[in-house]
């Protein structure tokens, strides 16, 4: 005997049930919970689509000169995702073109801590305390510290050299700057 399946449309999940409301048997449960997790795994990745295309126009906005407007969309990613590693870093990098120091390094020494082997990170900020043009904010034993940091994760890219030593030439040692 075969028997009807009919789709209870009340169910937030699809269940099946056969004419006489017994459980369809668990394969095809395994079946419709499957096709649930792969719609949810579908909206999941469009959001991160979204978030990624998001993040990709704020950085541009930077680097057009729209920074003001690049921390908007970077706190809108961060209100929905606030350990966004990407968002947070571009709303310092933001920070930093605005000069808005003390609010970039709020956002960006945490992040050294969370990402220790981030050696990019850690660059920025060494360059943020070697030539912040708010003196108070410029700090050149700092700025060896995390240049160092970088360095030893990251021997190869002249740009991390390059914070080095401008980090040494804030601390007035002249001669290590150089060589």
């Amino acid at each position: 005997k075969v028997r009807k399946l009919s789709l209870d449309s009340r169910s937030v999940l699809v269940s099946w049930t056969n004419e006489v409301g017994a459980p369809v048997p668990a394969p095809a449960q395994a079946a419709v919970a499957t096709n649930a997790v792969v719609e949810s795994n579908a909206v999941k990745s469009a959001e991160q689509d979204e978030t990624t295309q998001l993040i990709d126009k704020a950085y541009k906005r930077i680097d057009y000169g729209g920074s003001q407007e690049a921390i908007g969309m970077f706190n809108e990613v961060l209100q929905r995702d606030p350990v966004n590693k990407r968002a947070r870093f571009g709303l310092g990098t933001a920070y930093i073109q605005m000069q808005k120091y003390k609010d970039a390094l709020m956002v960006l020494e945490p992040m050294a801590k969370e990402f220790p082997q981030d050696y990019f990170l850690k660059n920025n900020i060494a360059w943020l305390y070697a030539t912040a043009k708010d003196v108070s904010i410029r700090n050149g034993a700092k700025a060896v510290q995390y240049a160092q940091d970088a360095l030893l994760i990251a021997p190869g890219p002249f740009h991390v050299w390059s914070t080095l030593s401008e980090g040494y030439y804030m601390s007035g040692k002249y001669d290590k700057a150089l060589r």
